[in-house]
């Protein structure tokens, strides 16, 4: 069963990035577009250029080695949070309009678009793949967000997180474990943590979410 949802989330994962991938060609195409229209010059080989990149397998497959090891070198691999998931960290977090909710590492931006169009709340993700980040900067432009949701690009490390009310993670043990340190020198006490999957070993779970391995921590500065 397990071995079985592994296959189903990466089966999932390469069909999404297979899409994102063409979006993002189809987004480059319009722009080069209007850029040489208004320059009078002629688009046909950018356009011809842009779709042979990104349709080439070997393209594709370097995009997504880079996507897949460059942030498991800081942090943790990218893995897509469905949906559901998505709402259950945010309603185990209780999260409201004038909360700042963080994601780190936020992926293709589902958390901080979710927290800012279903519950009202300020967001902030930060992500270190440059492709995911750019990504996320897109999205949120789409999708007229730019007041409520931002985009960080590096770290988390190195970034104060004391003004957060709300932050979710998909990290992993190794991860969780050397945030806990920061967490507690930097987050206020009414801050509202949910880790997926993995658990924080210095700090007491407050609810837990049985059926989605979800976990509610308070961690005390």
């Amino acid at each position: 069963m397990h071995s079985r949802n592994i296959r189903t989330t990466c089966s999932r994962f390469l069909r999404d990035y297979r899409i994102k991938i063409s979006a993002l060609a189809s987004k480059l195409i319009k722009g080069v577009s209007e850029v040489t229209t208004y320059v009078s010059w002629d688009a046909i080989n950018y356009k011809v250029f842009i779709m042979w990149f990104f349709n080439n397998p070997v393209i594709q497959a370097l995009l997504l080695q880079i996507s897949i090891i460059w942030p498991n070198k800081y942090a943790a691999p990218w893995v897509p949070t469905s949906m559901v998931e998505v709402h259950k960290m945010l309603q185990l977090a209780e999260v409201r309009p004038d909360d700042l909710v963080y994601d780190l590492g936020c992926g293709d931006g589902r958390v901080i678009i979710v927290a800012a169009r279903q519950y009202g709340s300020r967001a902030i993700g930060i992500e270190i793949d440059p492709l995911r980040y750019m990504w996320c900067q897109m999205l949120i432009t789409i999708l007229g967000l730019r007041d409520l949701v931002q985009v960080i690009f590096g770290d988390f490390f190195k970034k104060d997180l004391n003004d957060a009310d709300v932050i979710i993670c998909y990290l992993l043990p190794a991860t969780n474990q050397k945030l806990e340190s920061k967490f507690m020198q930097e987050l206020q006490a009414n801050t509202r943590v949910v880790s997926h999957d993995f658990l924080f070993t210095r700090i007491q779970v407050q609810q837990q979410d049985d059926q989605y391995n979800l976990y509610l921590y308070h961690p005390q500065p």
